[in-house]
């Protein structure tokens, strides 16, 4: 039986109950209590259970992976399977420029945080080049290199600097 169809045979009972006058009125309401904190628990899971059908994959493309640039809504789905399989063709079709992410989200819920009402629940590979960064030649990073070396010295902002470069160079000058 389904859930509408007990709910429906609750509320009938209960009605059966308030006009039957053989019943003793504390049985009588003690049965209507028990018979509408069921009716409560059934009309809850039917809730629950709407919720569940109402959840939508939203398959979302951002630039080089990056949230802040270029990003565009791809498709949405009501299974997680054909949302992931559309991220993965998509990312394909992009030629690896974009990353995609599938978000979890129930219909008609909001909150001002995206956190409160959307949860990702797959993500393609992070492209591995950003096409927005800008390219360095050698000789403009040795430039800049030197340039910092001779505000800084060989201390410790001079190391740091280039890690971040990426380069085990002694003092840059």
């Amino acid at each position: 039986m389904s859930i509408s169809k007990l709910v429906e045979e609750i509320n009938h009972r209960i009605k059966i109950l308030n006009a039957d006058d053989y019943i003793g009125s504390q049985k009588k309401s003690a049965l209507i209590r028990e018979n509408t904190k069921f009716l409560v628990r059934c009309q809850q899971i039917e809730l629950e259970q709407l919720n569940i059908k109402n959840e939508l994959f939203v398959v979302n493309a951002y630039r080089a992976g990056n949230r802040e640039r270029h990003s565009y809504t791809v498709a949405v789905y009501n299974t997680k399977e054909q949302a992931i399989e559309c991220a993965e063709a998509h990312c394909n079709y992009r030629g690896g420029k974009y990353q995609c992410i599938v978000e979890s989200l129930f219909l008609n819920q909001f909150g001002n945080e995206d956190n409160e009402y959307t949860t990702d629940v797959y993500a393609t590979e992070i492209p591995n080049k950003d096409p927005f960064q800008k390219q360095f030649t050698q000789r403009q990073i040795e430039r800049l290199q030197s340039e910092v070396h001779k505000i800084t010295g060989d201390g410790e902002v001079m190391q740091l600097f280039n890690s971040l470069l990426g380069v085990n160079a002694g003092g840059g000058s």
